[in-house]
């Protein structure tokens, strides 16, 4: 599986998560799901290659270029856990944020109602980013997990700001 749907369906999962912790514990401790997620796949590292990829990495085109393909299977095996790992972490922390963005607002500055629509907007984000994904073409240039999920969560972050800041308008 290419690295960006790996992040694609590691985020709607993390989000998936996400949504029950925000809701279930203190806004405060809410992410410390994303983080044991997180350490758990670094520490575990799934989607090692397979018996085929490792005998094709020192049978195929002579033992010249063995070293070569050994490199590149280890490179896409990192590229593969760290969109795992990313992918959970940030969509667990987006959806978090997304159930307990009203919590926080009231405790630290104004009674304020949220009516869940920050849950919706962060199934609908990561649901669409994996469409996207899923049909994204495979000579594109690859993305970085990192970057790509700190975004989705700053579009979650600003789209639950919204009704707030209508709010004070």
């Amino acid at each position: 599986m290419r690295p960006p749907v790996v992040f694609a369906v590691a985020h709607l999962a993390g989000t998936l998560v996400g949504l029950p912790s925000g809701a279930l514990l203190p806004w405060w401790i809410s992410g410390a799901p994303a983080w044991v997620l997180a350490g758990l796949v670094l520490w575990l590292r799934p989607f090692g290659p397979t018996d085929r990829q490792w005998e094709r990495a020192f049978t195929d085109r002579g033992p010249s270029q063995v070293g070569w393909r050994v490199r590149l299977l280890n490179e896409q095996h990192a590229q593969r856990v760290a969109s795992l790992a990313h992918g959970l972490f940030w969509g667990c922390l987006a959806g978090s944020l997304a159930t307990s963005f009203g919590t926080a607002v009231t405790r630290l500055v104004w009674s304020y109602e949220d009516h869940g629509y920050g849950a919706v907007v962060a199934v609908v984000m990561s649901l669409g980013w994996l469409v996207g994904s899923a049909t994204e073409d495979e000579a594109a240039a690859p993305t970085s997990p990192m970057l790509t999920g700190l975004g989705l969560y700053l579009v979650v972050a600003g789209l639950c700001l919204l009704p707030v800041l209508w709010e004070v308008l």
